[in-house]
């Protein structure tokens, strides 16, 4: 047992001298401590926020350029696929969207539909505003 904490101990120490690795730890901790806090008590929401979406930037900063690149093309379209969402999951899509029954699944199945529409709509709309010339 003493064995076990010498070597928690050891690898906790060489990723805290490692200042990227431990800022990363840090925001990991802080990132679950906030998921943790909030489903025991929500009266420190305007605290949790500030914590939680720090940490996060900084757990997507860590990761490679390829996630970063994705998660700003998504974010590019996300204003319309917020707009688009709930017609696509309640009206147009509803039985393809539902049909696994399964959370993630349906969480999957909704965002990759309406950022591809949502892609369309974008690109509808630089094609106008290029034949306007606006």
């Amino acid at each position: 047992m003493q064995k076990k904490k010498k070597f928690l101990l050891s690898v906790v120490g060489r990723t805290l001298k490692n200042k990227k690795k431990s800022y990363l730890l840090y925001s990991l901790i802080t990132f679950l401590l906030v998921i943790l806090l909030r489903t025991i008590d929500s009266y420190f929401d305007y605290i949790y926020v500030f914590l939680f979406i720090s940490s996060l930037i900084y757990i997507i900063s860590f990761f490679n350029y390829r996630f970063k690149k994705i998660l700003s093309s998504i974010g590019d379209v996300s204003t319309s696929m917020w707009l688009i969402h709930t017609f696509l999951a309640y009206k147009l899509f509803k039985n393809i969207i539902y049909f696994s029954k399964i959370p993630i699944i349906i969480f999957l199945e909704l965002m990759i539909i309406t950022y591809i529409i949502s892609l369309l709509f974008h690109k509808l709309y630089l094609f106008i505003i290029k034949k306007l010339k606006i």
